[in-house]
């Protein structure tokens, strides 16, 4: 958006855009009114949760994936407000790294969820792992691109710029991003499956406790954006790249306060460890024996 999310390499993740600033700041407008409907409708359970659980490593992604794209917005807001062009380079520098931190947290809790749904099993950690540092190190050379960029490049007023990386250079995290939310998709449908076939319950009821549409929608979104990328006349993909990490934030947050509710409010007999990171559930009525799936509920 041509501010938090500007025509420019420097801001969103790379190219120029197109866009007229009234169509990028509809966008921002829309992403604005999700973000804020989202905060207001889960913010009962929200306090819920942070009041009532012990500080993890889920829990610390959580809230930055919570509150980063607030302050995205904050940007967005200052850098079409700025009369100053001198100020321009560090809040795009801001902007793109905010962006970085984000996409990074999102996946880090697709990640863990998946590793937990495996019980801790080391070979899922092994092959995640991969995956995951190929987007780190291919997200950190982005950025650290587009931060170079910027000592040459030109603002001007609200902080646009017509410097542009290639799109053959960014594609290359989002191959990184693609393959670990298949793996991610992958690992859990065999879960789904071994699960169904051991208990015979309904299988909408067990892909909903598995947190399959979460991790379906954000495969989705980055189908849509590698096309985008490669397929799409115009350079819109700073505004397709931007909308997807706030997307991707809102939906892990959300899949986190759904199994959080799942944990302290059960619609079925359940079990539960001591720790609070995890949450078992079983369906023992449909078979003699059903196996346990620890998912991560914060």
């Amino acid at each position: 958006m041509d501010n938090i999310y500007p025509p420019s390499a420097a801001v969103q993740l790379g190219r120029t855009v197109l866009l007229p600033p009234r169509g990028v700041n509809n966008v921002f407008i829309v992403v604005l009114t999700s973000l804020m409907y989202d905060f207001a409708t889960n913010l009962d359970e929200e306090l819920d949760y942070l009041m009532g659980s012990r500080m993890t490593l889920a829990k610390g992604l959580f809230l930055g994936c919570r509150y980063i794209p607030f302050v995205l917005c904050a940007l967005h807001i200052q850098m079409a407000l700025s009369q100053s062009i001198e100020a321009c380079p560090g809040l795009s520098e801001s902007n793109i790294l905010f962006l970085g931190i984000l996409l990074i947290c999102a996946e880090c809790i697709f990640v863990q969820r998946t590793y937990t749904l495996w019980n801790y099993n080391r070979r899922v950690l092994i092959a995640l792992s991969i995956f995951l540092l190929g987007l780190l190190c291919g997200t950190v050379i982005l950025v650290l691109s587009c931060g170079l960029q910027l000592k040459t490049a030109t603002f001007a007023q609200g902080c646009s710029s017509s410097s542009s990386i290639s799109p053959h250079f960014i594609i290359v995290p989002y191959i990184f991003l693609l393959l670990l939310e298949i793996e991610v998709v992958g690992l859990t449908f065999y879960q789904v499956i071994r699960f169904y076939r051991t208990t015979r319950c309904r299988l909408l009821t067990v892909m909903t406790q598995y947190s399959v549409g979460y991790i379906l929608a954000g495969l989705l979104f980055t189908i849509c954006n590698i096309v985008a990328i490669c397929f799409v006349p115009g350079d819109y993909g700073p505004v397709f790249e931007a909308s997807q990490c706030i997307a991707q934030s809102l939906l892990v947050t959300r899949m986190q306060l759904e199994l959080w509710k799942l944990e302290r409010y059960p619609a079925a007999p359940t079990s539960y460890s001591n720790d609070q990171t995890e949450l078992e559930f079983e369906l023992p009525q449909r078979a003699s024996v059903a196996p346990n799936s620890s998912v991560l509920a914060i």
